[in-house]
C-alpha cells in the first residue's frame, strides 16, 4: 500500500509538474504573440509618421512651403498633440483596457494620415498631421505598459527592444515605400495607400489581443485614490520627485532632439547636397537608416539582458556612451563631400545609437511604481516630444533658413551639424541616471 501511495503520489506530483508546464508553456506563446502585434502597431505608427519626410520635397514644390513651415509639419505640429493627448490617454491605458485603446488609436492616426493625402494647402495637411498625432499618443505608452507586464525583469530590455525593432521596420518601410510610391502615383496618393493597412491591423488587435496585467499590479495609496485629478498630480509628482526619472527623461529627450532633426532633414539634405532623386533618397537612404536601425536596436534586445544582468546601471549608461560616440560619427555623414562615404558613417551611427533603445526605454519602467508604466512612459514621450521631436526639426528648419545667405543650398547641411552638440548634453542626463538607478528601483 505504501508503495502504492507512492506511485500514486509521485503521478501525481508528475501531473501536477506537467499542468502548470502546459500553463506557462500557453502563457508564453501568447506573450509572443502580443509581441508580434504590437511590434506591428509600432511599425505601422512610424511608416505613417515618418513618410512625410520622404515627400517633403514634392510638397515643397506643390504647395510652395517654406522649411521652417515644412519644419513645422514634420516637428511641431505632430509633436505637441501627440504629446499633449498622451498624458490622458496614458492615464486611461493605466486603469481600463488597454488592446481597445491602441486599437482605436491605431484606426484614427491611419485614417488621419489617409487624409494628409487629401490636403490641397498647407492648413488642411497641418490638421491631418495633428489627427495623426493625436492618434499616435496611444501606442507606445499602453504597448510599452503591456510588455511591462509581460516580460519582467531583465526580459523588458528585449522585448521593448524588439517593439522598437517593429518601428524601425516601418521607418523603413515609410522611407523606401514613399519614395518609391511617389514617383510611380504623387505624394498625396502615398498617404492614402500608406494609411489603409492600419485600419485592418487595428480590428484584428482588438479582436485577438488581450490584457492580461502584471502581478505587480497591486494596490497602493497613489493609485487607488478617490479623486482621480488627485491621483493624476499625485503619480505626475511621485515619478517627477525621482533623479534617475528626471534625468532618464531630459537624456533621451535631448537624444529625440538630434535624432528627430537628422530623420525629418537628412532626405532633403541628400537631394540638396548630393543631388540624389526621390527614389534614389527612398531606397538608399531608407535602406541605411532603416536596416541601421533595425540591427542596432536589435543587438540591444539581445545584448543588453546580460550586460544589464551584472550591472543594472548599464540601462542607461548604455545609451549615454551611444550619445558620445555618435557626435562625431554624425557630424562627419554631413560634412563629407562622398556620398557613399556620407551613407556608411550614417549608418553606424544609427546603429550605434539605436543599441541603446531598448535598454534605456526599460530603465524608464524599472523606476516606475506599479500602475503606473503607461503614464512613466507618456511623460517621458511627452518631453521627448516636445523638446525632441517638436523643436529639433523645426530648429534645424529654421537654422537653415538663416544660413542659406551664407551657405545657399548648402545650408542644411551646416544646420544639422550644430544640432549634433545636443547629444553632449542629453548624455550628461543619462549618466547622472546610471548613477542613482540601482538607489531608486530599490526604493520602490
Amino acid at each position: 500500500m505504501k508503495s502504492s501511495s507512492n506511485v500514486i503520489s509521485d503521478d501525481g506530483a508528475l501531473n501536477a509538474e506537467n499542468r502548470p508546464t502546459t500553463a506557462e508553456d500557453s502563457k508564453a506563446t501568447n506573450r509572443y504573440y502580443v509581441l508580434f502585434m504590437l511590434a506591428l502597431v509600432c511599425a505601422l505608427a512610424y511608416m505613417d509618421r515618418f513618410v512625410l519626410s520622404v515627400l517633403i520635397e514634392p510638397i515643397k514644390h506643390d504647395l510652395s512651403l517654406s522649411d521652417t513651415q515644412l519644419g513645422l509639419l514634420t516637428g511641431f505640429a505632430f509633436a505637441f498633440f501627440y504629446a499633449v493627448f498622451g498624458i490622458p490617454i496614458a492615464r486611461l491605458a493605466d486603469k481600463y483596457n488597454r488592446p481597445l485603446i491602441i486599437s482605436v488609436s491605431v484606426a484614427l492616426w491611419s485614417a488621419m494620415t489617409a487624409a494628409c493625402g487629401m490636403s490641397v494647402n498647407f492648413i488642411q495637411l497641418l490638421l491631418a498631421r495633428i489627427g495623426v498625432g493625436v492618434g499616435e499618443a496611444g501606442c507606445i505608452p499602453a504597448s510599452h505598459a503591456m510588455l511591462g507586464d509581460l516580460f519582467p525583469g531583465k526580459q523588458k530590455a528585449f522585448a521593448i527592444g524588439i517593439f522598437q525593432a517593429g518601428g524601425t521596420v516601418g521607418i523603413l518601410a515609410g522611407l523606401i515605400l514613399g519614395g518609391l510610391l511617389a514617383n510611380s502615383v504623387g505624394w498625396q496618393m502615398t498617404f492614402i495607400f500608406m494609411g489603409l493597412p492600419g485600419l485592418i491591423v487595428g480590428l484584428v488587435v482588438w479582436l485577438t489581443v488581450k490584457d492580461n496585467r502584471g502581478l505587480d499590479s497591486v494596490s497602493n495609496p497613489l493609485t487607488n485614490a478617490d479623486n482621480d485629478k488627485l491621483n493624476l498630480i499625485a503619480t505626475i509628482k511621485h515619478l517627477l520627485t525621482q533623479r534617475t526619472y528626471r534625468n532618464l527623461m531630459l537624456g533621451l529627450s535631448m537624444g529625440a532632439f538630434g535624432n528627430y532633426g537628422i530623420v525629418q532633414w537628412l532626405p532633403s539634405f541628400l537631394i540638396r547636397t548630393h543631388h540624389m532623386s526621390l527614389e534614389e533618397v527612398g531606397v538608399l537612404y531608407g535602406s541605411v537608416m532603416g536596416f541601421g536601425t533595425l540591427f542596432g536596436t536589435l543587438a540591444g534586445a539581445f545584448l543588453a539582458p546580460k550586460i544589464i544582468a551584472k550591472d543594472q546601471r548599464w540601462e542607461v549608461k548604455w545609451a549615454a556612451c551611444c550619445f558620445v560616440i555618435v557626435i562625431p560619427i554624425f557630424i562627419g555623414s554631413f560634412l563629407v563631400a562622398n556620398s557613399t562615404l556620407a551613407l556608411g558613417l550614417l549608418f553606424l551611427g544609427v546603429f550605434t545609437l539605436s543599441t541603446g533603445t531598448g535598454p534605456s526605454f526599460a530603465a524608464v519602467q524599472t523606476v516606475a511604481g506599479p500602475k503606473m508604466k503607461a503614464m512613466a512612459v507618456a511623460l517621458t514621450m511627452l518631453c521627448m516630444a516636445i523638446l525632441g521631436q517638436g523643436f529639433g526639426p523645426l530648429v534645424v528648419g529654421m537654422v537653415s533658413d538663416a544660413l542659406v545667405p551664407q551657405f545657399g543650398e548648402q545650408s542644411l547641411r551646416y544646420s544639422l551639424s550644430i544640432s549634433m552638440i545636443i547629444l553632449a548634453w542629453g548624455a550628461i542626463h543619462l549618466f547622472k541616471a546610471s548613477s542613482t538607478i540601482v538607489k531608486d528601483s530599490q526604493s520602490l
